[in-house]
Order: structure tokens, then C-alpha cells, then sequence
């Protein structure tokens, strides 16, 4: 079973590797395109690879194209070298579709006609395939697009599949968080639970097994109450739509079982919606007396993706401003898509020592993003609240990490921070530009829609309920964390 990388090597490292690319290939050995005047050796970018879609596999449309640059040098390099310099055209089923700067944020998404298609990036001098030369290209990609109906049909039989390798489920791991309470309330009203209709069950994380449960004593803390975690990690979930994920992750990688007493695992929710009926303000407090870890009235904030960094930054404030948990080393923010490998993570922090000015994640270095003016997108963000064209460089939202005195000054100018609508990711990184404390980025903290499963990460995001489970499954097992791994049915919004 693959390792995890050491932190050690990303966060105190001043050297990079040359890494080379099988995947990558000069124009002159492939077909389809002029051949090129082979790459020099001094040339910074030594591997241009396709990421997604991945060959022979299948898609809906519409498909958002991605890709990897290799480099020798350190990417911020890279990127300030190139940048205006050089552009990556997507060659599709022949011919040119688009072209982007290489420094750009811009995803490449085309809607594509139901059949079989290949594709590849190529990296040009221009940002014209008809005047600019070739430099480099990726491997060609085939892969297939089906229609919407073919393609749910493709995904069930895939999750199908998936169960029977991994065994079937209990029945509560998709439930929403009323319909799990009622489950509790009837298996109480049982009596003696004996009706397994009424009776609802527990997954052991170490075990896979299932188990009766028919009481409602609070699971006992993982921590103790007055010495300090090492490492405090919040949890960014939905009050009510979150519960499928709350449940995956408290059963999987912050069960009893597997988290260690340097780690606490609190879910940051807010409070409950106003408009929430007494049923569902009935079950979210069972749920917080039954494990005792979902905060809520206790972060003055609202449960609402437009004000993201509100969350965040009351969660940090709580941490800080706790008599046991402000003396803790870290803090991790997580969304609860997430699988932490919790114990692997505390013991390498603890190998480090103590750090100060950490803030580090998964940093798009040298890629430039600006921000959304159109009112009619998500992300939308006018020029009265961010005047600038681009942001700064930061740690994206799944997973990022940052030590205590940083916590600190966030908690200590709480009143004063602002946020920049739902982009908590960017509003930390803007904030913590005050005190010069720039983001590090860890190649061990990745997400699903970004690259491909790798064995030896850290933390990998965008993962679905069963797809936590799985990877759980397999570090028990002595599998390779990545064992069985489709991008497909492990995405969290896979199968909706």
C-alpha cells in the first residue's frame, strides 16, 4: 500500500526536482499536426499532459478539458517567464476549438456531440494556431460522449459494480438528517429494538460490520477536555444538506477508531435556517447531543454559501478564542467532501515542530484568476467590493492549513475582516496578506476534479458519501488508497 509523502519535503524544501512526463511528446514523433523544431533543453517547461478526460473513458457534454505542466524550475518561475508567451490550444477531433495564455485560470469546456472524439493540447508561441509554432504537445486522448441517459445508466451500473466489491451498504448512508432521526426516534419506540424495521444501525469504521443501536447516549469524545489537540480540523458543512457527509466522515477517517488524540474534528455549520420546520430543528439537535461535535448557534453566522468566509472566519474565532483548542498548533480547513488521512497528517506535523506564518494548500501557483463581473454567475463579484483585476495567489477552498498564530490574527480582527462574497478560498489569502503571510502550496492536498486519484495524498476533495467510505475501506483493507477509484462515482455530485 502506497504512503503518503512527507509534509516535511513541501513545506520546509527550497529545491525542486526535475520531474519528467511520460505522457508528453514532441510534435515531430506524433501524427496529425506539423512537426515542430524539437525542445530545447533550456526550456523551462519540460511536460505538457492531459489530465482530463482520461483514454477510452466516457463523458456527458458538456466537458471541461484539463492538463498538467512539468517543470524543472520552481512553476512561479515558469509562469513569469511564459506568461504572454505562451499558449495552450486544444486540438479536438482534428481541429482547433480554443486557445488560452498558459498563466491563465480559464477553464477549457466545449459541449461536444454524442460519439467518440480524441483530443490534445498543444503549447504554441501565439495565441493563433495559423501564425504561431508548435512547441509541445500532449498525448492524444480518445474517449466517448453519451448521451445524458445512456450516461446515468453507465453510472449506476458502475456504482453496481462498486457495491459489489465493496459490499452493500446498511441502508443510512444517503439518509437526510430527519429521516435518520425518525429512524431513532422509531427504534427507540421500540422497546427492545427487536423490529429491525425500526431499528437503525452504525457502520465500525474498522470493521465494515453494522451494529444495532437503540439509545441515545452522546458518542464519547475523541480528545481530551483540557489538553490540546495538535491539530484542530473544521469541517465547512451544510446544517441540513450536509448530514450524508457529516455521517460518512465520523464513520470513516474521524471515527473513534481511526482519528488520534492530536486531532479534533468539529463541523462548522451556523445556525439553522429561519424557514427550517420544527421536525428539522428537532433532528439537528439530536444529532448535536448524539456526537457532540456539530456547532451551530455557537458561530454567529448564517448557513449560506454567499457568505462562506463568515463561516470560516466564526470557526476560526471559535478556535481561538477557546480556553483549550487556541492552544493547539493547527488548524485545517476542510469542506466535507473531503478524506483526511488523519493520523498520517498529526504524526508529520508533530515531526516538524513548531511552525509560524503557515498558511498552505493546494496553490495554483502562477495561474492568474479574476474575478467574475457577470451578476448572472456564481461567483459574481462587482468592482465596488474587489477593484482589483486579479487576485492573489491562495490556497483553494477543500483543504488548507495554517498554524496558530495565524488563527490568531484572524480570530483577534474578526470584527473588522470582510468577506469577498462566497469565496472564502481568496478572502483568507487576502486577509493574511496584512501580516505577509503568502500561501505554500502541498501537492498532498488535491481534489477529484483536478487530477486523478493519487496513492500517497494527504487530503483529496470533491468525493461523494460512498466514495469516502471506499477509500476508508481500502487503508483498512491494505489497499491502495486509490483502489477502485472512478471519477465518475466518486465525484460527489456523480450520480445526481
Amino acid at each position: 500500500m502506497a504512503t503518503p509523502r512527507m509534509l516535511a519535503s513541501v513545506l520546509l524544501c527550497v529545491a525542486y526536482c526535475c520531474v519528467a512526463v511520460a505522457g508528453a511528446s514532441t510534435l515531430e514523433h506524433a501524427g496529425g499536426v506539423n512537426a515542430p523544431p524539437p525542445v530545447q533543453q533550456e526550456e523551462l517547461l519540460k511536460g505538457l499532459q492531459m489530465v482530463y478526460p482520461e483514454p477510452d473513458a466516457v463523458y456527458r457534454s458538456p466537458l471541461a478539458f484539463r492538463f498538467r505542466l512539468v517543470t524543472q524550475s520552481d512553476f512561479s518561475e515558469l509562469m513569469e517567464t511564459y506568461a504572454g508567451r505562451r499558449w495552450l490550444c486544444l486540438q479536438l477531433d482534428g481541429s482547433w476549438r480554443r486557445c488560452i495564455p498558459i498563466e491563465s485560470g480559464t477553464l477549457i469546456q466545449e459541449a461536444i456531440d454524442v460519439g467518440n472524439h480524441t483530443a490534445r493540447l498543444v503549447l504554441f508561441d501565439s495565441p493563433t494556431t495559423e501564425t504561431g509554432k508548435h512547441l509541445m504537445q500532449s498525448e492524444l486522448v480518445a474517449f466517448t460522449i453519451l448521451s445524458t441517459e445512456d450516461f446515468t445508466a453507465v453510472l449506476k451500473q458502475q456504482r453496481l459494480d462498486d457495491l459489489a466489491l465493496y459490499g452493500a451498504q446498511t441502508g443510512e448512508e444517503d439518509m437526510g438528517v430527519v429521516e435518520w432521526y425518525r429512524l431513532r426516534k422509531q427504534g427507540q419506540s421500540g422497546g427492545n429494538g427487536k423490529d429491525s424495521a425500526y431499528v437503525t444501525h452504525e457502520v465500525d469504521a474498522a470493521t465494515g460490520d453494522s451494529r444495532p443501536v437503540d439509545d441515545i447516549k452522546t458518542e464519547p469524545a475523541h480528545n481530551s477536555p483540557t489538553d490540546p489537540p495538535l491539530v484542530v480540523i473544521g469541517v465547512k458543512t451544510r446544517v441540513i444538506d450536509g448530514f450524508p457527509f457529516r455521517q460518512a466522515i465520523r464513520q470513516t477517517w474521524a471515527s473513534k477508531e481511526s482519528l488520534p488524540n492530536s486531532l479534533r474534528v468539529l463541523f462548522a455549520a451556523c445556525r439553522v435556517p429561519a424557514d427550517a420546520n420544527e421536525e428539522t430543528r428537532e433532528a439537528i439537535a439530536y444529532e448535536q447531543k448524539k456526537f457532540g461535535d456539530l456547532l451551530t448557534d455557537a458561530l454567529d453566522c448564517e448557513d449560506s454559501y454567499a457568505t462562506l468566509p463568515d463561516k470560516v472566519k466564526e470557526f476560526l474565532h471559535f478556535v481561538g478564542t477557546d480556553h483549550v483548542l487556541r492552544r493547539s498548533g493547527y488548524v485545517m480547513i476542510a469542506d466535507d467532501d473531503v478524506y483526511v488521512r488523519a493520523r498520517d497528517l498529526a504524526e508529520q506535523l508533530a515531526a516538524l515542530g513548531p511552525l509560524h506564518d503557515l498558511y498552505a494548500g493546494h496553490v495554483k501557483q502562477g495561474n492568474s484568476f479574476v474575478p467574475e463581473r457577470d451578476p448572472q454567475r456564481r461567483y459574481y463579484l462587482p468592482e465596488s467590493v474587489y477593484p482589483l483585476d486579479e487576485f492573489p495567489p491562495f490556497a483553494w477552498g477543500p483543504h488548507y492549513l495554517m498554524s496558530m498564530d495565524v488563527v490568531e490574527f484572524i480570530a483577534d480582527n474578526r470584527e473588522e475582516l470582510q468577506g469577498l462574497g462566497p469565496l472564502d478560498d481568496v478572502t483568507i489569502a487576502l486577509w493574511l496578506l496584512a501580516i505577509q503571510v503568502h500561501p505554500q502550496h502541498l501537492d498532498l492536498f488535491n481534489n477529484l476534479r483536478e487530477t486523478p486519484c493519487l496513492d500517497d495524498l494527504l487530503a483529496y476533495a470533491d468525493l461523494g458519501p460512498f466514495a469516502i467510505r471506499v477509500i476508508h475501506s481500502n487503508l483498512q483493507a491494505g489497499r491502495n488508497f486509490c483502489h477502485g477509484f472512478n471519477a465518475h462515482t466518486w465525484d460527489k455530485d456523480g450520480l445526481r
